[in-house]
């Protein structure tokens, strides 16, 4: 069977009311920000109606998105962004999202027909009733923006999730399996029942356990006249905070928000792209650029050949394009991703600091460069701060007084087989003579006091020494919620403020 699909083409670019609109961001930007707080505020309230919502999209067609699924996150696509790479396109997404494809009616009955034949083999091989489930949204007041639809309920404490594989009546569940492309993967390898872990589908089901605040998941997957049972899946809460939560956090803050307060899909106009997109881009083609034009054979002993200074037309560009990117993100975005407890510093807030410390006359490294060091240092007054995102989630800070190099470290490491190798080659690159001769000095700092706030103390070391202290000798505040409001209210007011001290 054919499924036919249509979707809407928006109106024309050239004609009427219409007609091709610049963005909001840049003709109105200090109501826009507005604008997206009104947005977040609808969804706020949608939130605490969840329960009467639930009900009330029970007999929504499963196949055909509801109103609802259009400006949030819908579960569907949980699998998809969580899978996507830091320099995939999210507009095929928020496309997906704001303009769904719609099914014809008759083939969404038929599709109806299938799936309520499916439940009733699985309510009968499970030995358990399975009532409706209409659209459930996220019970987490932080994560308004997600919803979920399970197939189904089961008991008070688990969700029911089918998938159809195959509408030929005539294809049994393996075969169809083996055919599908997108789903040849979907069972472990070792256990034919066990969902694999790394395919789409699993973010799908951990993510809508998290939404609905379920324990348990029945998985199946059917064709007309053929099912297949998974194991039971549980919640994994290690899972959704390692591997969901934030992609779709910066997804929802970054990208789609965007996309529904401002739509360019409404003006015929390409979808924007996201900051993150754009700056994995420049970071990724800036370190095919450093390959395919090598400034200096590094070794494990710290070559001392010389480094050619100079950096290239396509080099500046693109350094030029990521500081563009950087201050022109939206303030919102800032304050999510240093507010929210369990975040680590991204490279764009990162950046936004040290944007304001290079006005402060220090020469500074951005994580698009400092993460594929350029040459040698010729300055005498160096301050960066490296690692994060291009470093296995982990920030220091370091400072160059023309002499030595010292590193000051919220983990307080001691010495340089401590350091991943990407710190290890950035100082090799940036620092050849003071790394041969052992002239880099790991300073004893304030501790972090979590797993996620080195991007902050790193800030907080790099703001005293611009404003000629010694992070050594100030004890600075534990209080990691502190620490993150202070380095937002740098960042919002554009202003260098000492840090909180502990009493």
């Amino acid at each position: 069977m054919k499924k036919s699909r249509s979707r809407h083409c928006g109106p024309d670019k050239d004609y009427g009311p219409n007609a091709t609109q610049p963005d909001l961001s840049e003709t109105d930007p200090s109501n826009y920000e507005q604008y997206k707080e009104a947005h977040h505020e609808k969804l706020r309230n949608r939130q605490k109606n969840r329960t009467t919502l639930e009900t009330e999209t029970r007999n929504h067609p499963f196949s055909e998105p509801h109103g609802y699924e259009k400006d949030m996150i819908p579960s569907h696509l949980f699998g998809k962004i969580c899978g996507m790479r830091e320099t995939t396109s999210c507009s095929s997404v928020i496309n997906d999202i704001c303009n769904p494809f719609l099914f014809h009616e008759d083939v969404l009955l038929t599709m109806e027909d299938q799936r309520l034949k499916a439940l009733q083999l699985l309510e009968t091989q499970i030995g358990k009733k399975i009532v409706p489930c209409g659209i459930v949204v996220s019970h987490n007041a932080e994560t308004f923006y997600l919803c979920a639809r399970p197939d189904g309920l089961v008991d008070n404490d688990s969700i029911v999730i089918i998938v159809s594989v195959s509408d030929d009546e005539q294809t049994n569940i393996n075969a169809a399996l083996h055919s599908h492309k997108d789903m040849k993967n979907l069972f472990a390898k070792t256990a034919s029942n066990k969902i694999n872990t790394k395919h789409p589908i699993f973010s799908i089901i951990q993510g809508q356990l998290y939404v609905t605040n379920k324990q348990f998941c029945y998985f199946a997957v059917y064709t007309p006249n053929d099912l297949k049972i998974a194991e039971i899946i549980h919640k994994d809460d290690n899972f959704w905070l390692e591997k969901m939560k934030m992609k779709l956090h910066r997804f929802y803050y970054s990208a789609l928000i965007d996309g529904i307060v401002d739509s360019r899909l409404s003006r015929s106009l390409p979808i924007r792209e996201a900051p993150f997109t754009i700056a994995a881009r420049a970071k990724k083609n800036l370190a095919e650029t450093n390959k395919d034009t090598p400034i200096a054979q590094q070794s494990s002993s710290a070559s001392t050949v010389p480094v050619d200074a100079s950096t290239n037309d396509h080099d500046e560009e693109l350094i030029n394009d990521y500081r563009t990117v950087v201050l022109n993100r939206p303030l919102e975005q800032f304050k999510n991703n240093i507010l929210n407890e369990d975040s680590l510093l991204d490279d764009l807030t990162i950046s936004r600091f040290l944007l304001m410390i290079e006005n402060r006359n220090f020469t500074i490294d951005l994580p698009i460069t400092a993460a594929n060091p350029l040459q040698q240092s010729t300055s005498d007054n160096d301050l960066a701060i490296i690692g994060g995102q291009a470093d296995n989630q982990h920030w220091c800070c370091i400072h160059y007084d023309g002499h030595q190099v010292a590193i000051y470290d919220s983990l307080n490491r001691n010495n340089l087989n401590l350091l991943r190798e990407p710190e290890k080659r950035y100082l090799q690159v940036r620092y050849p003579q003071q790394y041969k001769r052992k002239e880099i000095f790991f300073k004893v700092v304030t501790r972090q006091p979590d797993g996620s706030t080195c991007g902050v103390y790193a800030a907080a070391y790099a703001t005293t020494i611009a404003l000629d202290g010694n992070p050594c000798t100030i004890n600075y505040s534990k209080d990691a919620a502190a620490m993150r409001k202070h380095l937002f209210q740098i960042i919002s007011q554009n202003q260098l403020v000492q840090f909180p001290r502990m009493s």
